[in-house]
């Protein structure tokens, strides 16, 4: 849901746009402000009669460089817009929505009716924290609006002809003007020395300590060595004529053979 709302400041036409549920937060550094945001809420406040904190969405933000109170206020079916300079409580917005529309529409859920399904989901809220009004949106007839109570604002969209809730959004203001506390002091903390760690005694029993007796015994002398020469015995071997023999008697059946052979081809080639 987008409202446009057109206004002229200084001379100036401009166009503001605001989408439901949602807030641009931009950060620029800190400035000292001469306002307070008690003091904003309180300001705004005196410009609708009736009007009480319960009414009132505020928030801080920088725009160009200066630090401003932006918000809403709801009171009986109409919503105040704003804008006040924190450098000087100059209060440089302010317009006024009152869309007056048939609270009886024919075929569709009375503008009670409607209220009293979005109302029903916020606890304590009455028709004085509500605007609702009769819109239509993408071919489809709906009550759309904004509830603000106990410093968080609920902007809905409600069929007019189901009652089905279409949208429901919920954003909680990030300062509550009147509760800014101090922060509470730590308490100081004592510094204990740290002693050194002292040795425990040993639950351990004692083993007696055994004196293993000494006794003066003669070591062992070393058998007395030998000084007598020892006689190594002489080893002659005896001459082995067995493979003399062996190989003498082979080389003669050798030679008979050959001559047995050679006498038989002598007879033949007589």
């Amino acid at each position: 849901m987008t409202r446009i709302s057109l206004a002229r400041r200084a001379g100036i036409g401009l166009v503001t746009l605001a989408t439901a549920g949602a807030v641009a937060l931009v950060s620029a550094p800190t400035a000292s402000a001469a306002v307070t945001l008690d003091q904003a809420a309180q300001t705004v406040i005196a410009r609708v009669p009736g009007a009480t904190l319960d009414n009132l969405y505020i928030y801080q933000e920088y725009d160009d460089g200066r630090q401003e109170f932006d918000g809403e206020l709801v009171k009986d079916n109409v919503e105040y817009d704003f804008e006040i300079l924190a450098s000087t409580g100059e209060v440089r917005w302010w317009t006024v929505e009152n869309y007056t529309t048939d609270p009886n529409p024919a075929g569709l859920l009375s503008q009670a009716q409607a209220a009293d399904i979005v109302l029903a989901r916020v606890a304590g809220a009455t028709t004085g924290n509500l605007r609702i009004y009769l819109d239509r949106d993408d071919r489809v007839n709906t009550y759309e609006g904004t509830i603000i109570k106990d410093f968080v604002k609920y902007e809905f969209e409600v069929n007019a002809s189901t009652g089905a809730v279409r949208e429901w959004d919920v954003d909680q203001m990030r300062s509550i003007p009147g509760t800014a506390t101090a922060q509470p002091t730590a308490a100081p903390t004592t510094q204990v020395p740290t002693q050194a760690p002292t040795a425990r005694p040993s639950t351990q029993p004692t083993q007696p300590s055994v004196v293993q007796p000494t006794t003066n015994k003669p070591l062992p002398t070393a058998a007395p060595t030998s000084t007598a020469p020892v006689t190594q015995p002489t080893y002659n071997p005896v001459p082995d004529n067995s493979d003399a023999s062996e190989l003498s008697r082979i080389f003669n059946e050798i030679l008979n053979l050959l001559q047995r052979i050679f006498s038989s081809i002598l007879g033949w080639w007589r």
